[in-house]
């Protein structure tokens, strides 16, 4: 196996959305187990195997490197990169937004849960993306009360048990895109951005209006919720 063999296998996989809008690109990338983790780490520099070593668990260091060698599968055909995937130049560190130098102004972020990967990019407008595999949450109007701006709270409270679960996943993954966009973590407070009840963003005031932000709901799988937050100051 070979770096282009494996970058041609992930390349067969990703879903593009032409849809989004016209200066984003926006690809999904789900694993089916055909890609094995030794054949993953040929697409990724040396720290980023360095990082997988360290990994316990063979299945999850696999989706690890799966992950990271989609985004470089992602970021080389939007920037048309002709050199290995290792080479490409991408700068990732937690809470903070990822770094092409390639093109250092756009707007670039990732996500994944479970088995799903998605990634977006703007050269305009900052964007934000987050991805939940729909599942059972235990105490999720709890988690509300605690994470939730106390109106949103109690617009779950009047969500039939059946939906609820989707709803408060549907929710949070606004609040991270949202989070994203403006280069912070869930640290920052995922109750500073309210998400009414027709899913328009009430963001905190250093982060302009409602009508500087605007939400897509891309559909990636029946398993999966994700948003996309687009962030125009």
């Amino acid at each position: 196996m070979t770096c282009d063999l494996i970058e041609s296998k992930i390349l067969q996989r990703l879903n593009w959305q032409l849809n989004i809008g016209d200066d984003i690109k926006f690809a999904s990338f789900e694993d089916d187990s055909e890609i094995d983790l030794s054949e993953a780490l040929l697409a990724l520099p040396s720290e980023d195997v360095n990082k997988i070593s360290l990994l316990q668990n063979i299945e999850e260091a696999r989706h690890f490197a799966l992950r990271r060698a989609f985004q470089r599968c992602f970021l080389k055909v939007v920037f048309d990169f002709k050199e290995p995937l290792p080479k490409l130049p991408l700068q990732q560190q937690r809470d903070t937004s990822p770094i092409c130098s390639l093109a250092p102004s756009a707007s670039l972020s990732f996500s994944s849960s479970k088995t799903m990967a998605i990634a977006a990019m703007s050269a305009t407008s900052k964007l934000g993306i987050d991805v939940e595999h729909v599942r059972p949450v235990l105490n999720a109007l709890a988690l509300a009360h605690r994470f939730f701006d106390r109106r949103e709270a109690l617009l779950l409270e009047n969500r039939a048990a059946l939906d609820l679960d989707t709803e408060f996943l549907k929710r949070w993954t606004i609040k991270e895109a949202c989070l994203k966009a403006v280069g912070q973590g869930v640290i920052f407070g995922p109750e500073k951005f309210i998400v009414d009840s027709s899913y328009n963003v009430e963001p905190p005031h250093e982060f302009g209006t409602t009508e500087n932000w605007c939400l897509k709901f891309p559909t990636i799988s029946g398993h999966h919720v994700a948003t996309l937050a687009i962030y125009r100051p």
